[in-house]
């Protein structure tokens, strides 16, 4: 029978207090989403209503409560009020769970030597469904006159099928509305909106219902995502022609969102440059560098890109400061980003063709550098592997997992 965890209160999940000298002192680390994905990835392969097949009672309780941590973790990264919240998750007996989450270091010939075949059974059990959902989505791009119909949000391929024919149900009931998503890409998604790319999102979890509203007031989004490039430049204007690019790897941002956040950045940029204006060891133009602007609970970091990432609740002083200091480490990493990404898509290539894979992806935390190591292992020790990843669908990311369609996951500094 399937155990009990729980959860409470969430609300303090990313902040603990330390003591220092007798004082109380409140220490926070802001976590990208990204980065909360990752984290708590394994968790929900632990807890995934697919596992409690057997069990229906606890299956419906665990899809409740991922709904509702879900929704928990939204508010956070919107800053919005959130309450304190206990939720309660069912656990199967570990011996149910193998290859599931269970090795993060270790030896990758020996992890593949017990979970390869298990891999491959569950991507041949998959392949109806995997035909079915490519159907799927080719009759709805043609009926519909779509660009692309695109899954993203963690759910394993039934929930795509799912969604997939309820919003082709949808489509039939609702025709006379279907012309506002032609000629765009439709996203399943963990939110519902338009992205910064005019991707059309919607939330797989969501009913049909509100689908449908958002479809009718999709104009407005429109709108929202027409002035974006508009208040882009505003920020580049005020800040010596930098480049305001959106991050390689970030998860979906939706326009309105966004809007209001290069709004309040370039509102306190050019309160400070008026007052003060900016430091003369300045180059004259900053359009040689990159900078992302993100949620108010965004970093304030150079990334392994060399991009200036920067909250939009970030004091002017403090980012100015911050470039000031991190000028030429943003210069040196986003010359090496560009020269990686050419390296890093012929040894995917090779990888692909060498060990005879079916498909080789990767985690948004695994960037160009990371992956570059982990193909260069991969072609080294072909002849070991290539016997047991031959076929495979190969996901390169922080840990060993086999998925319920039989992708096989491993981590990018796998050890032999």
């Amino acid at each position: 029978m399937a155990s009990e965890i729980f959860c409470s209160p969430m609300r303090y999940w990313f902040k603990h207090d330390k003591r220092i000298q007798g004082c109380l002192v409140n220490v926070c680390r802001y976590l990208t989403s990204g980065e909360v994905s990752t984290a708590l990835r394994p968790f929900y392969f632990n807890v995934h209503p697919d596992l409690f097949g057997q069990f229906p009672s606890e299956r419906a309780v665990n899809e409740n409560s991922l709904q509702i941590l879900s929704s928990f973790l939204e508010n956070i990264q919107q800053n919005r009020y959130i309450r304190p919240t206990t939720v309660k998750f069912y656990l199967k007996p570990q011996k149910s769970v193998t290859g599931k989450g269970a090795l993060k270091g270790g030896l990758c010939r020996g992890w593949l030597e017990s979970n390869v075949s298990s891999a491959r059974e569950k991507t041949k059990a998959c392949a109806p469904i995997l035909e079915e959902i490519k159907r799927l989505q080719e009759g709805l791009c043609q009926s519909l006159g779509l660009k692309a119909v695109v899954w993203d949000c963690g759910w394993n391929v039934a929930h795509f099928r799912g969604s997939l024919q309820s919003f082709q149900a949808l489509a039939e009931h609702h025709a006379d509305l279907m012309h506002h998503l032609k000629g765009r890409t439709l996203v399943f998604a963990n939110d519902t909106g338009v992205s910064l790319d005019g991707r059309v999102l919607l939330n797989s979890a969501e009913v049909r219902h509100n689908w449908l509203d958002f479809i009718k007031n999709i104009w407005k989004d429109d709108i929202v995502l027409g002035t974006v490039p508009a208040f882009e430049k505003a920020v580049s204007r005020v800040l010596r022609d930098i480049k305001v690019v959106r991050r390689k790897f970030q998860p979906v941002t939706m326009a309105k969102h966004y809007e209001n956040n290069l709004r309040r950045l370039t509102t306190t940029l050019s309160d400070y440059q008026g007052r003060r204006g900016y430091p003369k060891t300045w180059p004259v133009s900053l359009k040689d560098y990159e900078l992302v602007v993100e949620t108010e609970a965004g970093p304030l970091m150079v990334s392994p890109t060399g991009q200036f990432i920067v909250p939009a609740s970030c004091p002017s002083f403090l980012l100015v400061n911050f470039i000031t200091e991190h000028l030429g480490q943003a210069s040196e990493f986003l010359q090496q980003y560009k020269t990686n990404k050419d390296v890093e898509n012929e040894l995917l290539r090779r990888c692909v063709t060498e060990l005879k894979l079916a498909a080789l992806s990767k985690d948004d935390c695994i960037t160009p550098n990371l992956m570059i190591q982990c193909c260069q292992q991969l072609l080294a020790k072909k002849d070991e592997l290539g016997i047991q990843l031959q076929g495979a669908y190969l996901y390169i990311t922080n840990y060993y997992s086999v998925m319920s369609d039989g992708q096989i996951c491993i981590p990018w500094n796998f050890k032999m």
